[in-house]
């Protein structure tokens, strides 16, 4: 907080706390609490975002695992080509050929 860092200033560094500086300080713990909090906020919204593209990919691959899609035509749902779309379903089911399940839980 600012009291924390007034204190440490005032008794570490013998820094005179002077109205404008106080002040100041007060500013400056403001502003870094601002920067976290959008920091916190984008970084929530980008894992928002990457888990909606993964659960989306997770459908496709089953999809193709039931045989209502091909290959080709999930790698095009997800705006990917044929080899990125393959290697999605090998993160998540270990192959291609012989697909298991890939949701064993």
């Amino acid at each position: 907080t600012a009291d924390e860092k007034k204190e440490i200033l005032e008794s570490d560094f013998e820094v005179p706390m002077t109205g404008t500086f106080e002040s100041e300080v007060r500013e400056m713990c403001n502003l870094s609490e601002g920067v976290m909090e959008k920091g916190i906020e984008k970084g929530l919204h980008e894992g928002m975002q990457k888990g909606m593209e993964k659960g989306e990919i997770r459908m496709l691959v089953k999809q193709v695992k039931k045989g209502r899609l091909t290959i080709q035509q999930a790698a095009e749902d997800a705006e990917m080509t044929v080899e990125q779309f393959q290697a999605e379903m090998e993160q998540m089911v270990g192959s291609c050929t012989g697909i298991k399940d890939p949701f064993p839980c």
